[in-house]
């Protein structure tokens, strides 16, 4: 696998001309939201599971201001 940069260089030229006229025709259009939408995926598996609690569950007990 190589990194082609000219290939590169005309990707993001076409994003960045379907920027400027405000259209989807480029094919990398494809890979950007291929890849973010597996980004966002990737954000939200956890290995373990974390046991969490509501923010305000601690509310009641402690209280703001409050002095003891």
């Amino acid at each position: 696998m190589y990194f082609d940069k000219e290939n590169m260089k005309k990707s993001v030229k076409d994003l960045k001309s379907d920027i400027d006229v405000g259209e989807l025709t480029a094919t990398a259009w494809l890979w950007v939201i291929t890849g973010g939408l597996l980004g966002l995926a990737a954000s939200c598996v956890r290995v373990t599971k974390k046991v969490t609690q509501p923010i305000l569950a601690k509310l009641g007990k402690n209280r703001i201001g409050e002095n003891k």
